[in-house]
């Protein structure tokens, strides 16, 4: 139903646009007065149903300016985005930053990493250089991960492990996973371990991004030429790093954080204080290792070819609901049928 609180949740035809077919500055031009036509009649919510192969990045950057465009006292319009058939590159970071992201059960949700033309060997110079460009690329990208999809990796994680223990959330989701999504999450884990330990051994300076890079590539490149493969290889590992430690300076802030602390002091009110401060010892542990796990598994995501399906994406807490799929707690279930989620 789309009265009350359900509407926020619910898509609405008769408040919605179509991004159908290559986001380029025809659609944009297209889709300008139509988005702006709904944010001045109302304030509800605005459905953006999507099935779009991509195009052009800074094009969808737009459209998303001008769906998250504020009135004069700050407030906007709601979005909620749907995937309705094939959703790809560009397109992906749309439908992954509606404030509701949902999807059709035959969708495809297809994501892969930032494509910068690059020559088969490197001088250091064109290496550092390469660095830059593509971390202030997926710099982007890192803020889209954090801000849109963290709340709904970790909310989809506590609903099916509610002590975050990793490995039994894996254990949990490996049922409902396509062999795509097997195989993200099956790359993904490793590379967390192997960034943890990275990470561990940092000394935490104002200057760490720049001192972590020099020596992922600056010490390890002897004078010449660069090989391909090991630039690309080095230079993720930094990405990796720095994602996970912008991501440990925000976690106060961030609502996933505060949910899980009001979800732990409700578990927790009848310990003590010496039994309060051991368990939240080991849930901090548990949630920095999920954190992390999120930020390798968005970067493997970001790596070659990744076709999903929408129930992958929903596992994974790239999205908060598929369409028809029943069985599993969402955002909208618990608003029509509140619950304590602990």
């Amino acid at each position: 139903m789309l009265g009350g609180l359900g509407r926020y949740y619910t898509p609405n035809p008769k408040r919605a646009i179509h991004i159908e077919g290559e986001i380029d500055h025809v659609m944009v031009d297209r889709l300008d007065p139509q988005i702006h036509s709904l944010q001045c009649v109302s304030r509800e919510p605005i459905t953006v149903f999507i099935d779009s192969p991509g195009g052009s990045v800074s094009c969808a950057e737009d459209l998303k300016a001008l769906l998250f465009a504020e009135y004069d006292d700050g407030g906007r319009c709601r979005i909620l985005t749907v995937a309705e058939g094939f959703v790809a590159s560009a397109a992906t970071d749309l439908l992954c930053s509606g404030d509701y992201a949902l999807a059709l059960q035959d969708s495809v949700i297809h994501f892969h990493g930032t494509r910068l033309p690059l020559d088969d060997d490197l001088s250091f110079a064109d290496a550092t250089n390469f660095a830059h460009d593509l971390d202030v690329e997926d710099s982007r990208h890192t803020r889209r991960l954090i801000e849109a999809r963290e709340d709904r990796f970790l909310f989809r994680c506590r609903t099916l492990e509610p002590e975050l223990d990793l490995t039994k959330y894996l254990e949990a989701i490996k049922q409902h996973l396509s062999p795509r999504g097997l195989d993200v999450t099956f790359h993904a884990y490793p590379a967390m371990l192997e960034y943890r330990e990275l990470i561990v051994d940092l000394d935490i300076h104002p200057d760490r991004e720049v001192r972590l890079l020099n020596a992922l590539i600056g010490q390890t490149f002897t004078a010449g030429r660069v090989p391909r493969h090991l630039l690309i290889k080095m230079i993720e590992r930094f990405l990796i790093a720095q994602f996970y430690l912008q991501m440990t300076d925000t976690l106060p802030d961030r609502r996933g954080f505060q949910h899980w602390l009001d979800s732990f002091h409700a578990r927790t009110s009848d310990l003590t204080r010496q039994e309060q401060i051991a368990a939240l010892n080991v849930g901090l542990q548990r949630l920095h290792e999920f954190s992390l796990f999120f930020v390798a598994l968005c970067r493997r995501l970001q790596q070659d070819e990744n076709p999903l399906s929408a129930t992958d994406a929903f596992h994974l807490g790239l999205i908060d609901e598929v369409i028809g799929l029943t069985g599993f707690l969402t955002t909208s279930l618990l608003v029509e049928y509140p619950c304590d989620l602990q």
